[in-house]
């Protein structure tokens, strides 16, 4: 007989709670205000940010083996390594489009220098 599946409860505090909140209603709303003038303040990205924001995932996960995972298979053996690479940017701009749209995306730093996808 199978062992039970046990659910576990995530608790948030009401501060850390505030600000996921705060960050998810930021970004469903359409941002037409100039970027901050700080670089070293994390903000949320806007939805024609996308793919600067894709880039610097790109170049971050160029060599990771999971993110690779889907593009370094038998069938495009064939590819060149820029082909390669081309599919790998697309898929981290879908990524980060995905999560504009349904989550909270964030960067920091001048030139997109760090992105999280929440």
């Amino acid at each position: 007989m199978a062992a039970p599946i046990r659910r576990t409860t995530l608790t948030l505090d009401r501060n850390t709670l505030d600000t996921i909140r705060k960050a998810t209603i930021a970004a469903s709303k359409p941002v037409v205000e100039e970027k901050p003038a700080a670089q070293d303040q994390v903000r949320v990205l806007r939805l024609d940010e996308y793919k600067e924001a894709a880039i610097t995932l790109a170049h971050a996960f160029k060599q990771d083996w999971v993110a690779m995972y889907v593009i370094n298979v038998p069938d495009r053996e064939h590819w060149t390594e820029e082909q390669k690479w081309e599919l790998h940017v697309a898929v981290m701009e879908y990524l980060v489009y995905a999560t504009i749209l349904n989550g909270v995306a964030t960067t920091v730093g001048p030139n997109y220098g760090a992105v999280a996808l929440w």
